[in-house]
């Protein structure tokens, strides 16, 4: 199993769906970046075939909504790790998505993924 830790928090759900969508862009471009370069820092390998992916986040406060958080953490870490090359893609054919129930660490916000290839 690989495992890698992004400090602090991705955007979610409603800030990659909400404004006009040159911004929302930019914002999915600022947590693919992130995803990116925690992967790359940890030598994350590529997965030939297919992958679990689990996805832990941990929030400063409880002021987002779970399924935002679940949400737009996924979208950003999936497709980071698929344009990254480390998956093939973000299809179910690839790749199975595990979320974790978001927690709350105020003293240490952050999203950990754990990258398992399937056999």
């Amino acid at each position: 199993m690989q495992t890698f830790t992004i400090p602090g928090r991705l955007p979610g759900y409603n800030e990659l769906t909400s404004g006009h969508w040159t911004r929302q862009r930019q914002i999915k471009a600022f947590g693919m970046v992130a995803v990116k370069a925690y992967a790359r820092q940890a030598d994350i390998q590529p997965v030939e075939g297919h992958a679990t992916v689990r996805i832990y986040c941990y929030e400063p406060n409880s002021r987002r909504d779970y399924d935002n958080v679940i949400s737009g953490a996924s979208k950003c870490v999936l497709d980071a790790l698929k344009h990254a090359g480390i998956i093939k893609d973000d299809s179910p054919k690839y790749v199975t998505p595990v979320w974790g129930t978001p927690q709350i660490d105020k003293d240490n916000p952050r999203v950990v993924v754990e990258l398992e290839e399937v056999e």
